[in-house]
């Protein structure tokens, strides 16, 4: 059985996100066996903390339900950044989140810009960008969009091979470089298929190389 110290009463008060976590934890544990000294931070770690956001897959649902009100809960939170899903979803709700006091400074995008698999990918349901025939088009019109970071997060299982990696990796150093000049950071969401080997190698490896 879970005791708690003392009841939590979040009804009465206007609470911050950090005074939520700490009286959560506080009161889950024990505040007399936590020393106060572990809440202080630096300020390297505090302006990570007042400017946290928030990735737009968590409330995939409840964006498709009603965009404007998930957009105001997300807001009213306390979040003030968002991660887009896509470039597309970015650009449709980059006023509305304005609005609303939220930046959108980062998004995934379609990686088949990378690998060029269009084929593939139309297959799946998905196109190209309307006025985004290419990687430099792309990171033009994120830059325009105010965006500081890139994320490719996924390929489909077609296209996970350690050769297939080999050559997709000088496409997302000669991404990185275009990127660099927009002052945009490229990033990769990993995920397990990265770390399954093959050819003695993984496709990880391949682009830690």
């Amino acid at each position: 059985m879970i005791t708690f110290t003392r009841p939590i009463n979040l009804t009465r008060m206007q609470y911050s996100r950090r005074q939520i976590i700490k009286q959560l934890f506080t009161s889950f544990i024990g505040s007399t066996l936590i020393p106060q000294s572990i809440f202080s931070m630096d300020d390297y770690t505090k302006k990570y903390i007042d400017n946290i956001g928030l990735q737009l897959w968590t409330v995939r649902n409840e964006l498709l339900k009603d965009e404007p009100k998930t957009l105001k809960s997300i807001s009213d939170f306390g979040y003030q950044q968002l991660e887009g899903m896509n470039l597309p979803q970015v650009m449709s709700i980059k006023d509305q989140a304005n609005d609303v006091d939220l930046e959108i400074r980062s998004t995934f995008f379609q990686w088949t810009y990378l690998t060029n698999n269009w084929e593939l990918a139309n297959t799946r349901g998905i196109q190209k960008i309307k006025g985004v025939s290419d990687v430099e088009s792309l990171v033009e019109l994120s830059h325009k969009l105010g965006l500081k970071n890139l994320t490719f997060g996924y390929l489909f299982p077609e296209e996970r091979s350690v050769e297939d990696y080999k050559k997709w990796v000088d496409a997302l150093h000669k991404m990185g470089e275009m990127c660099q000049q927009a002052d945009i950071t490229l990033s990769y969401h990993n995920h397990a298929f990265e770390f399954k080997g093959d050819q003695g190698t993984t496709p990880f490896q391949v682009l830690v190389d």
